[in-house]
């Protein structure tokens, strides 16, 4: 089989045009090739070229005159965090509906660190939302004004398009593997795992029902891990442990708990992946008529708490500082980077909490 070729990102074009203004060099304020020979210098595309000249120009080496062609530009110091302009919050529909991510705290506390900075919501929708983010990254591309990103539990192939971008990006969620490069901000997914194991062995729970979303990110395999490695510690098996993936349907999550529940006779715990994932399995158990704390308990990971909201009547996790310094936090990465700074780390993990129902 014939090796991958793979294309060139944005800020990989840019990086080369960089690089050949600097081998042959150009002064300031000397003209640079055009879009055609700037294509075909790189072996590409028009429109790649074009994209990759965008982005320069919105990193100020270089100034794109109508008419007249581009030029080098002068050398700027970047200023802290006020060159950018708009940032663009991607998120799906029905996570901040149903779930409320992504609430009004973490948006107040990204505006106290980036004040006069545009926040504009973007409803991603499945299964085109990675179309979508590729649609406002060509617009952000070809806006006058500084434009950055903060996406939410996204997909391999969004964060692939956000990092080649060369656009400030900061990812609310973890990472997957493969993209390295991007500031990010998370909670301890494997803390949380060992917490809510922890908490359900204690009060006597022999088998583990997970929960999981049909979509699976890179902090459901670190959740994951930390159930497992706890309740190896804890000395039981991997047969002590039964894995759902389910779709956000109240039926299915009601018949997978269920069924779970009739296969096996020991006391189980639920480690839910929502509070409406959880909401669903206590229903079931009370249609089941199954005794809520002795035949079963339910947790979840992901319980965001709004202003008025209230408490479930089952043990969580959250986070351990507010969701309007997360936004703080997350400000700050977006002046790291769209100040090009390297100072300090480009992620963060955020510690959690267990919170249990006033009795």
């Amino acid at each position: 089989m014939a090796p991958q070729q793979l294309t060139p990102t944005i800020a990989e074009l840019a990086q080369r045009i960089e690089a050949d203004i600097r081998a042959r060099g150009i002064k300031p304020g000397e003209p640079y090739m055009g879009t055609a020979d700037t294509a075909r210098m790189l072996g590409v595309s028009t429109t790649a070229a074009n994209r990759a000249l965008q982005l320069l120009a919105k990193r100020h080496v270089i100034i794109r005159r109508q008419r007249k062609g581009t030029f080098v530009a002068e050398p700027v110091q970047a200023a802290h965090g006020d060159q950018l302009q708009r940032v663009h919050l991607l998120v799906r529909e029905d996570y901040l509906r149903r779930e409320g991510l992504l609430n009004d705290g973490v948006v107040i506390g990204m505006q106290h660190e980036l004040p006069g900075v545009d926040m504009q919501l973007n409803f991603m929708r499945a299964p085109d939302a990675d179309e979508q983010v590729r649609a406002l990254v060509d617009e952000a591309l070809a806006s006058s004004v500084r434009e950055g990103f903060l996406a939410t539990r996204s997909s391999l192939q969004t964060q692939r398009l956000l990092a080649g971008s060369g656009l400030p990006t900061v990812l609310l969620g973890s990472p997957h593997p493969s993209v390295a490069t991007l500031p990010w901000i998370d909670r301890d997914h494997y803390d949380i795992g060992r917490l809510l194991v922890e908490h359900v062995i204690q009060r006597g729970a022999q088998r583990i029902l997970l929960m999981q979303r049909d979509r699976i990110l890179p902090g459901d395999f670190e959740l994951y891990d930390g159930v497992m490695d706890t309740l190896a510690a804890l000395g039981f098996g991997v047969d002590a442990l039964t894995v759902r993936n389910l779709p956000d349907d109240a039926a299915a999550i009601g018949a997978a708990v269920e069924s779970v529940m009739r296969k096996y006779e020991q006391p189980t715990a639920v480690i839910a992946r929502s509070r409406p994932m959880a909401d669903a399995a206590l229903e079931a158990v009370e249609a089941m008529g199954r005794q809520l704390g002795e035949d079963v308990q339910i947790t979840a990971t992901d319980v965001y708490l709004g202003r008025g909201s209230v408490a479930p009547g089952y043990p969580y996790t959250q986070p351990a500082i507010d969701p309007e310094t997360i936004g703080r936090h997350v400000g700050r990465l977006f002046e790291q980077a769209s100040g090009g700074s390297a100072e300090g780390p480009n992620h963060e993990v955020i510690a959690v909490r267990l919170r249990l129902p006033e009795v």
